[in-house]
């Protein structure tokens, strides 16, 4: 083909209808393989009691007995928080409910976050266990974002993720009224003084 030729509009017409075309192709073949670069993405909860740092033994023996731990955490680096995620989700189901309420309770913006990660990348396994981490922490950030990441996996068209959330969404509620209303009952205490001050003033 010459150079004058490729200058025509009806090339130059062909040229853009056949990038469009490659375009779609491409867009479609993503959409269709989404799931697949998900699972390409799953991580890797490859951590267990016994791996966990010798330096932080002493505090995951405290989270198991369902003993305060929170200075400890504070003072850990992400990594370490990390380390102590990935065996809280090792354990068995009765030790994880006792350690995700400890953890939640001394970092709910670390391991609520993490939890979500894991539910939305993790292995079917590794979402279950997340899922029951969120529900057994007892923290009203846990109960947002289950009902956001419920919101999510019915989107996405995930049955049984979907009504595993929900679940988990009941059993939390109460624990995010009791948190509210004790917030809201503060803020009346608060109100109440400011008016008894103005009415002495």
């Amino acid at each position: 083909m010459t150079k004058a030729e490729m200058r025509t509009l009806r090339f130059q017409l062909q040229l853009t209808g056949l990038l469009f075309a490659v375009s779609v192709a491409c867009a479609v073949t993503i959409v269709c393989c989404r799931g697949l670069f998900e699972r390409w993405l799953f991580e890797k909860h490859a951590a267990t009691y016994d791996s966990v740092p010798k330096r932080l033994q002493e505090t995951v023996d405290l989270l198991r007995r369902g003993e305060p731990a929170a200075e400890a955490l504070r003072k850990m680096t992400a990594s370490d928080q990390e380390s102590i995620y990935q065996c809280c989700l090792a354990e068995n189901a009765d030790i994880r409910a006792t350690m995700a309420r400890s953890l939640c309770q001394a970092r709910p913006e670390f391991f609520v976050a993490r939890a979500e990660r894991t539910v939305v990348v993790g292995s079917r396994d590794q979402k279950l266990r997340a899922v029951e981490f969120l529900e057994c922490s007892q923290c009203s950030s846990a109960c947002q974002t289950v009902g956001e990441l419920g919101k999510w996996a019915r989107l996405r068209q995930r049955p049984e993720l979907s009504q595993r959330l929900e679940a988990a969404e009941k059993k939390l509620k109460p624990f995010a009224k009791v948190e509210k209303s004790g917030q809201d009952s503060s803020s009346q205490g608060e109100r109440g003084q400011e008016r008894a001050k103005t009415n002495d003033a």
